[in-house]
């Protein structure tokens, strides 16, 4: 956890002060990114851990109010794929003529992404 923390800092401090880093020759670049690992690590507070939330450190955007979690998600696929008898639709299979998406499609249960798509 301290390490992504730490790397945070040094992503940002970057930004901050480079703003056209792309630009920078490869050299430069290695010189101040170990400059600036040197400052975050000296100035690096263990009590920052606690201030950071986990969708920031992983890079993640934090999931709207309305997105179901995974763990909800399981029950409601048993829920919505529960029948006694399953009817398999073949005909949308000869569309693909990739053998990947063909899988993929395989994968996927229809009667899950039509009550997902109707809310």
């Amino acid at each position: 956890m301290q390490e992504k923390i730490i790397k945070r800092l040094v992503v940002k401090q970057l930004q901050k002060e480079f703003p056209n880093w792309r630009r920078l020759p490869k050299s430069k670049k290695k010189q101040l990114a170990k400059q600036a690992l040197k400052e975050a690590v000296a100035g690096y507070d263990s009590k920052q851990a606690s201030n950071v939330s986990l969708s920031e450190l992983t890079g993640t955007l934090v999931p709207p109010p309305g997105i179901i979690g995974l763990n909800d998600m399981e029950g409601f696929i048993e829920k919505t794929t529960q029948c006694l008898l399953r009817f398999p639709v073949k005909r949308w299979q000869r569309h693909f003529d990739d053998p990947e998406l063909r899988e993929i499609d395989g994968l996927l249960d229809d009667r899950v992404l039509n009550e997902l798509l109707a809310r």
